[in-house]
C-alpha cells in the first residue's frame, strides 16, 4: 500500500471525513469526528487518504487524540471526497452479525443530513463503514487495504481485501468465512 501510495501526489490525495457513529446528542447538526493521534486516522493517512478534520478537534480527554463533535455545517463547507464511517457501539459485533443491517442504517443516517446530498462523497457514492472491531484490531492490514482500494480503486484494482481478512482469520485458526459470515464493511454498491 505504501509504494502505491508514494504515487499519488499529494495535491491529489482524497480529502476524507473520518467519523465515528455519533454520540452527541444532536446527530443531525453535531457529528463525532475523528482526528489525528488515533488508529482509525493512522489507517486513513496509510491509505492515502487526507482526514480533513485532523487539527480542527479537541483532545479527548488527557490523550493526544483528537476526538470529539464536529458541527455537519463544517462538514458541508469542507466538501470532502470520501466519507468513512467507523461503527461501533450497541449491536456492531462484525463477526457475530448475521447482515449488514446496522451498517446500511448508519450509511443511510450520513446520506440523510441535511444538506448532505449535495457533498461530493455523496453524491459520487464514496460513503463507507467500517467496524471499529474489523478496522482498529490486529486484523487491521485488511481493512487497510480496504480503504486503499476504496480510495484509489484504479491503484487497488487487484488487490482483494476479503481475502486477506480471510487469511488473517486462517492464521488464528478459526473455522470462519468472512465471505459468508459477519458484516465488517459496507458500501452502497455492494448491497446492489
Amino acid at each position: 500500500v505504501e509504494e502505491r501510495v508514494k504515487t499519488v501526489p499529494e495535491d491529489k490525495r482524497v480529502r476524507v471525513y473520518l467519523e465515528s457513529t455519533p454520540e452527541g446528542k444532536n446527530p443531525l447538526t453535531s457529528r463525532t469526528a475523528i482526528g489525528s493521534g488515533h488508529a482509525a486516522n493512522k489507517l486513513v493517512e496509510m491509505a492515502g487518504g487526507v482526514n480533513i478534520a485532523a487539527g480542527h478537534l479537541p483532545l479527548y480527554l488527557d490523550t493526544p487524540i483528537e476526538y470529539g463533535e464536529i458541527q455537519t455545517e463544517w462538514v458541508l463547507s469542507q466538501n470532502p471526497d470520501v466519507i468513512v464511517g467507523r461503527a461501533m457501539g450497541k449491536g456492531i459485533r462484525p463477526y457475530e452479525n448475521e447482515n449488514s443491517s446496522l451498517l446500511q442504517s448508519y450509511d443511510q443516517e450520513i446520506r440523510n443530513l441535511p444538506g448532505f446530498d449535495r457533498v461530493k462523497a455523496v453524491q459520487d457514492g464514496r460513503v463507507y463503514i467500517i467496524t471499529n472491531d474489523y478496522a482498529v484490531t490486529p486484523n487491521y492490514p485488511s481493512a487497510l487495504l480496504a480503504l486503499a482500494k476504496w480510495f484509489y480503486p484504479e491503484l487497488f484494482q487487484d488487490v482483494d481485501p476479503v481475502a486477506a481478512h480471510q487469511e488473517y482469520v486462517n492464521m488464528m485458526g478459526l473455522d470462519f468465512d468472512v465471505r459468508k459470515r459477519g458484516a465488517f464493511t459496507f458500501h452502497a454498491s455492494d448491497s446492489a
